[in-house]
């Protein structure tokens, strides 16, 4: 109804009163009816009405804070900066009662709105199923990223290339990402800054008893610097270490 009198063609205040309520619905609105208006406001921009031009400038101008929140995001300041900086941002979905009840809406080419915060520094993904190894060419545009939490995603690995473009990273987080294929690890000296690794698999993630020894080798036999590789947990869920793992453990 709302679109139907944003298109009144007779009164043009009624029109332009409508237009305002659909505009603000899409940004201000609840999540239903933020797609709804979203849905609306697409129509008539590809229609060849009188507001056709100022709907496809509506659907440019949603702010990337409000585009954040808008997907179950949460943001973190500077508090030492002078302006308003975001560094650290979380899309997950581990939050509420079933995060990963609904499809994953976020693909590859959603994260370009992030390149709207240069100092974004710290960035969570995790559970991210949409996310392919491709789309982490678009996560290399952020250069002062120095934590990127991939942990539950889809990811196989060949992805990692990408992540060598990033100067500063210093933590990446690939816990539970049941699909990564452990020759990938190789691509791991190009991440040259990297300091911390986490890569721990779930109990039904493993899938024979030297899984975890190659993992570790793969990592050891890499250039880069790793102050923890979150070992007590891979100890916790194979329930046990050997003795050839010590000695990577050692290295």
């Amino acid at each position: 109804s709302v679109l139907v009198a944003a298109m009144d063609d007779e009164d043009p205040e009624v029109r332009t009163r409508a237009f305002g309520l659909l505009v603000r619905l899409y940004g201000e609105g609840d999540y239903t009816s933020h797609y709804a208006a979203q849905k609306e406001l697409k129509k008539l921009a590809t229609s060849q009405h009188v507001l056709a031009e100022r709907a496809r400038t509506a659907l440019q101008e949603e702010p990337v804070l409000t585009w954040i929140l808008r997907n179950g995001g949460l943001c973190e300041l500077d508090p030492e900066a002078a302006e308003i900086s975001i560094v650290t941002v979380k899309l997950d979905r581990t939050r509420g009662v079933d995060p990963l009840f609904y499809r994953d809406q976020l693909h590859d080419y959603d994260y370009v709105r992030l390149s709207e915060l240069p100092e974004l520094r710290s960035l969570t993904l995790e559970n991210r199923h949409a996310l392919t190894d491709e789309g982490l060419r678009w996560i290399a545009r952020f250069r002062n990223l120095r934590a990127l939490n991939l942990s539950g995603t889809h990811l196989r690995g060949s992805g990692l290339r990408h992540l060598a473009e990033l100067p500063r990273l210093e933590a990446l987080y690939l816990n539970n990402c049941r699909r990564f294929e452990l020759q990938h690890y190789a691509l791991l000296p190009a991440l040259s800054t990297l300091e911390v690794l986490h890569a721990v698999a779930s109990v039904d993630g493993w899938q024979n008893d030297d899984l975890w020894a190659r993992s570790l080798q793969g990592v050891v036999s890499s250039n880069a610097q790793l102050v923890r590789h979150g070992t007590h947990q891979l100890a916790e869920y194979r329930g046990g270490i050997g003795d050839e793992q010590l000695v990577h453990i050692g290295k």
